[in-house]
């Protein structure tokens, strides 16, 4: 069991971490809104808090018989699979636009605008945080995905991953993304209603 555990968590980390290094490596002219728009992926942060809400994974074990739930658990954790990844993906993707927009806030000749600098520093300091908790989560996920294909261990609390060392990846994501949002003030109503859809789902709209 131990070995199939070593070997689980080996090649989970070992494909997150050249995922990571791929994604750096061709994203690097990430430098404008419509960039990011173009490229980030669809994230439901309504989703993702459903998805991670304890109390409502109690709801539904408690309202299915033990098959049917670990049936469910299996569908989540491959629609959760995809939103941390999108979520973690997206935190490179403003955080490398971020270096791009503060260039143009530092120019000489470009008018102080000390909403749009706080956005960039707010960015520049929670996005690490967003990328760290967010592949702690991936990694962790992985292995009770895999841990279940071999029949080791069934998919118990998704909602155990939500958090990392005390971060709450959730909410470190969603401040990452309003952050984004004020910083892409300065390109129009139509680029923020793009860039939130992008970064927030549908359902944060309004």
């Amino acid at each position: 069991m131990f070995v199939c555990l070593s070997v689980a968590l080996l090649f989970s980390s070992a494909g997150l971490f050249s995922y990571v290094l791929f994604q750096r490596r061709f994203l690097m002219s990430v430098s404008s809104v419509a960039d990011v728009v173009g490229i980030a992926r669809r994230t439901d942060v309504l989703e993702l808090r459903d998805l991670l809400d304890p109390l409502k994974e109690d709801v539904l074990r408690a309202n299915t018989t033990p098959i049917q739930f670990q049936d469910a658990q299996r569908m989540r954790a491959r629609i959760l699979f995809e939103q941390l990844r999108a979520m973690t993906f997206n935190a490179l993707v403003v955080l490398l636009w971020t270096e791009q927009e503060q260039k143009k806030l530092h120019r000489p000749a470009m008018p102080r605008d000390d909403v749009r600098l706080q956005a960039a520093a707010e960015i520049g300091e929670g996005g690490p945080t967003v990328r760290l908790v967010g592949m702690a989560s991936l990694v962790r996920l992985v292995l009770r995905i895999a841990l279940d294909a071999m029949r080791i261990r069934t998919l118990r609390r998704l909602a155990q991953l939500r958090t990392f060392a005390g971060a709450d990846a959730l909410e470190a994501y969603e401040r990452l993304a309003q952050a984004a949002i004020s910083l892409a003030s300065a390109y129009g109503g139509h680029a923020v209603q793009q860039l939130r859809l992008v970064l927030l789902g549908q359902s944060k709209q309004t």
